[in-house]
This record gives C-alpha cells, sequence and structure tokens, in this order.
C-alpha cells in the first residue's frame, strides 16, 4: 500500500507534509493543555475522518463550532484525501461549477426550479472516491458518494433542501478546500 506521503507528485508529497506538521503542532498544543478543545476524543476526530464510524452529532458540533478542532479535522481528511484542491478560486457562472484536481474533476450544478442539482465526479482512475468533504467559511460539508457508474461519480442534490444549497454555496465559495475520500 502507498503512504501518503509518497504519493502522487511532489506537490502533493508537500501538501500532504504540510498537512501531517499542521495536524501534529495542533495535537501537540491540546495535549499540553494550552488549548481547551469540545468533549471529542482524538480517536472521535479520526474515526469521523476515516468514515469508519456512524458520525457523532457531538464530533460534528465540534468541528463546525470550535476551530482548532475544524483545523485538525481539515489536516486529518487532508492526509487520507485520494485528491484536494487547495485555496482557489472556484469558477463559476452561477449555475454551474468546475473544479479540477489533477485528472479529476467535480462539476456541481444547481438545479433550476423542479429539477434537482447534479454532482458530477469524472476522471478517478481504479479509485472510485466514496466521499466528497468541502471546507471553508468556518463550515464543512459532506457528501456520501453512491457507487461510480461507467467510469463516473453522479449523485443528485434535491431541489429546495437546505443542505444541497449549503454544500453549493460551500463549493462555490473562493476560500473552500475540496476533499475527495
Amino acid at each position: 500500500m502507498t503512504q501518503p506521503s509518497q504519493a502522487g507528485p511532489p506537490a502533493d508529497r508537500a501538501g500532504h507534509a504540510a498537512a501531517r506538521d499542521a495536524a501534529t503542532d495542533a495535537f501537540r498544543e491540546i495535549v499540553s493543555g494550552e488549548v481547551s478543545p469540545a468533549s471529542v476524543r482524538m480517536v472521535e476526530l479520526w474515526r469521523h475522518a476515516c468514515a469508519s464510524a456512524v458520525p457523532s452529532l457531538t464530533v460534528v458540533r465540534a468541528i463546525r463550532d470550535d476551530p482548532v478542532m475544524r483545523t485538525l479535522y481539515r489536516n486529518m481528511v487532508a492526509s487520507r484525501a485520494v485528491a484536494r484542491s487547495g485555496l482557489m478560486k472556484a469558477a463559476a457562472d452561477g449555475t454551474g461549477t468546475l473544479r479540477r484536481l489533477g485528472p479529476i474533476s467535480i462539476e456541481l450544478r444547481e438545479g433550476e426550479g423542479d429539477l434537482p442539482g447534479v454532482l458530477v465526479i469524472d476522471g478517478f482512475g481504479d479509485q472510485a472516491p466514496g466521499r466528497l468533504v468541502i471546507e471553508g467559511a468556518g463550515d464543512v460539508a459532506e457528501v456520501a458518494l453512491p457507487a461510480p457508474r461507467d467510469g463516473r461519480v453522479q449523485a443528485l442534490l434535491p431541489p429546495g433542501d437546505p443542505e444541497a444549497a449549503r454544500i453549493l454555496a460551500l463549493f462555490v465559495h473562493p476560500d473552500s478546500e475540496v476533499f475527495l475520500l
């Protein structure tokens, strides 16, 4: 199995190393008592980042409310990501957004009227993502992805759904990071 620090081009390795170092620094602050995190243990946060447990409302609240926990979570997710986009200006025309993460493209189209929005992920090769995490503007959104069909992941976002609107708003926000896990 390839270690995250050995995967991808040198820029990816540098990003993984930076994420690992930031997570280590934040963890040291918590252990030393300089920071008082929410009542969430690191193992719970790691399980949430790995999606190896049923999401805990306590963990989700800690990620949303505590900037230190959000930073730790973002760094944990970044270290596990198949692909990620750093902070970047999203190319948006108001009706759709396309982000490229190396060979992977993620397109999110807003639904019109009674039509649902559509999330399309293409170009991931043999390593199909199972989850999309968007972090930015002090918020985190996660989307469980369906199994790929014909080499592409497609997910519908229900019209009028506040969560779908939040996902789109985060996705087009220029300071958001996008992770595929």
